[in-house]
């Protein structure tokens, strides 16, 4: 499998929700024809920093981008790849995003930042934060089918 064919990822983004629209979270994004999964590894607030998923198994002996790296070089097909982050996420609406589920999707530039956002309705929405030109063109032309 190769990336920004058959998925996308990204070990450094910023995450936000409609969930906890003042909370900032730090984490990995994975992302493929059916699925973003957003996966958390710090969230901030005004008052807090808070490591998330410093615990899960498959974190024990590395940080939270090399645990989803090597998830990803196991797997032997984009579902497969899907199947097993949504294990590991519990299927949690917050962090596992079902694409076909979602009425519209965003992708906006600033300076040397994109801002991809999707959600269903006007009050229910995700978004996530990469920087640079490179990550925009993958993001646009892995979601080209999707983003209006």
């Amino acid at each position: 499998m190769e990336n920004g064919k058959d998925y996308l990822y990204f070990p450094t983004i910023k995450m936000m929700s409609s969930i906890a629209p003042l909370t900032q979270i730090d984490g990995v994004l994975i992302g493929t024809p059916n699925f973003v999964f957003l996966i958390p590894w710090q969230s901030s607030t005004n008052y807090l920093f808070v490591a998330t998923f410093k615990t899960h198994r498959f974190f024990v002996n590395s940080n939270v981008a090399e645990g989803c790296a090597n998830l990803i070089s196991e797997a032997q097909s984009v579902q497969e790849l899907e199947n097993s982050f949504i294990h590991l996420l519990e299927d949690d609406p917050k962090y596992v995003h079902k694409l076909d589920s979602k009425e519209w999707f965003r992708l906006n530039k600033w300076f040397k930042t994109y801002n991809f956002r999707f959600g269903k309705g006007k009050l229910s929405w995700s978004a996530f934060i990469v920087k640079g030109h490179d990550a925009g063109k993958a993001i646009r032309a892995f979601y080209s089918g999707r983003i209006k």
